[in-house]
């Protein structure tokens, strides 16, 4: 491999790390005002987004689908409960599964978060042609799987 081969590599892996860079600090940024607004971290956000989406969830599929642990989810869930902003009850056909649900004080809380991060990416990412949609969404997945964060079911 000659001196220009292995600066081009060099360079190659210095722009997908300052990407990656910009990619965690605008995230963090989104997270952080979120935060602010709610006084919830990232991960309450979260399952507060599924439930407004998906309605109704065992707290087993919420931490599937979001990857979180039992006990990451457990706390969640808790913190959640405490502010009024799930309800947490026995699935009625499995006695074993606890159900959550959004009540009007989370979706209140979940119109006070600021949106633009998501929504600025999902618009732009509406208006790219279906070929682009599929190679952002499969170099993402690619990029997870390298740092080995799992794959949420789909």
């Amino acid at each position: 491999m000659g001196d220009a081969s292995a600066a081009a590599i060099a360079t190659d892996e210095r722009q997908v790390l300052l990407a990656l860079s910009r990619l965690i600090r605008a995230a963090g940024s989104a997270a952080r005002e979120a935060g602010r607004n709610t006084g919830l971290g990232e991960s309450h956000l979260l399952v507060l987004q599924l439930l407004q989406a998906e309605g109704v969830q065992r707290a087993g599929e919420i931490a599937q689908e979001l990857s979180f642990s039992r006990s990451t989810i457990t706390a969640v869930l808790d913190g959640l409960e405490e502010r009024a902003l799930i309800l947490r009850g026995r699935d009625v056909q499995d006695g074993r599964s606890v159900v959550v649900s959004l009540t009007p004080t989370g979706a209140t809380t979940l119109e006070a978060v600021p949106a633009r991060f998501q929504s600025q990416f999902l618009t732009r990412f509406r208006a790219l042609p279906d070929w682009e949609r599929a190679l952002v969404l499969s170099g993402l997945l690619r990029v997870c799987e390298m740092l080995a964060l799992p794959q949420p079911p789909v």
